[in-house]
């Protein structure tokens, strides 16, 4: 790294415009300071204000407003080291990414992990998460991955204990049989067959049986506006299975999906694939969503 002095905003200074440091300003400030010919750095206790030209204090506080601090290097070494051995060399603090376009190799930290600008494939600047929390030897863990354990049934409405999952319902949605009525919506949670898995979608088997009249059922993720499509249509009294795959929204937590019915019927549904990853746990930390698996979920309360 050269000696050039590293200001407040922005730059690097040349050492024949190197500012002269004021050792009785850096005492009034509570701080001791050693300078030299090319630089000068200033140790103090209490947080400060670095203006334009300023020399950083180590140990305090600086807020360098709206400009940033280049430091630039001609040199093979590295242009900046950092070394603690009892502690973190550098943190970044994690703040709220949405609606940041970072330039090609700007990084930002979020609560789901470092963010990172990158071009792919020569197309343009996007953003990436640096998996850095991730155990490398276990990373197949992690990578989003279709799994298909033993079919499971989440919702049989001929039954009280298959009726069980249903956590939420518009007004009036079942009739004194249990089958769903005609413009009837219900909330069915899924995690008896996800389990530990972050699922984003499910692949299902959709049963109908015993319906009142011709009608059809529409299976989409809990949150989101129902779409203008079937996933099994149906005439009176038929039997019929079909197969269908969802995205899977949150209800209070729980991953849900969504049943939307135009004429009474029995509705069963049997989970035989799921489309998601383990989440991402490390030592002392909570377990959160992997960032490679894509969000396809919303939350909500009803």
């Amino acid at each position: 790294m050269t000696t050039d002095d590293t200001t407040a905003h922005g730059a690097t200074a040349p050492d024949a415009a190197a500012p002269e440091v004021s050792r009785r300003r850096l005492l009034r400030m509570g701080g001791m300071a050693v300078a030299g010919a090319a630089a000068a750095t200033a140790i103090g206790s209490t947080s400060a204000s670095a203006a334009a030209g300023d020399p950083l204090l180590a140990g305090r506080a600086h807020d360098a407003g709206t400009s940033g601090t280049r430091l630039a290097a001609t040199s093979t070494a590295p242009t900046l080291s950092l070394a603690n051995p009892t502690g973190a060399q550098l943190r970044l603090e994690p703040s709220d990414a949405t609606g940041w376009n970072p330039q090609l190799g700007e990084i930002r930290n979020t609560p789901a992990g470092p963010v990172i600008g990158l071009d792919r494939d020569g197309t343009g600047v996007e953003r990436g998460y640096l998996v850095t929390n991730l155990d490398l030897q276990d990373l197949v863990s992690y990578l989003p991955m279709i799994y298909a354990p033993a079919p499971t049934r989440v919702l049989d409405t001929r039954t009280e204990a298959g009726r069980a999952s249903i956590v939420g319902r518009t007004p009036g949605a079942l009739d004194a049989s249990g089958r769903v009525v005609a413009g009837a919506t219900i909330d069915v949670a899924v995690d008896a067959a996800t389990g530990d898995l972050d699922a984003a979608s499910i692949f299902v088997n959709l049963t109908v049986t015993q319906g009142a009249g011709v009608g059809y059922v529409t299976l989409f993720p809990h949150g989101v506006a129902r779409p203008e499509t079937s996933s099994i249509n149906f005439t009176a009294n038929q039997d019929l299975a079909n197969f269908a795959v969802t995205a899977v929204g949150l209800f209070q937590g729980r991953p849900t999906i969504r049943l939307f019915v135009t004429s009474a019927v029995h509705v069963l549904v049997d989970v035989t694939a799921i489309y998601g990853s383990f989440p991402v746990t490390t030592t002392g930390a909570v377990a959160a969503r992997s960032p490679l698996l894509p969000e396809l979920r919303v939350d909500g309360q009803g």
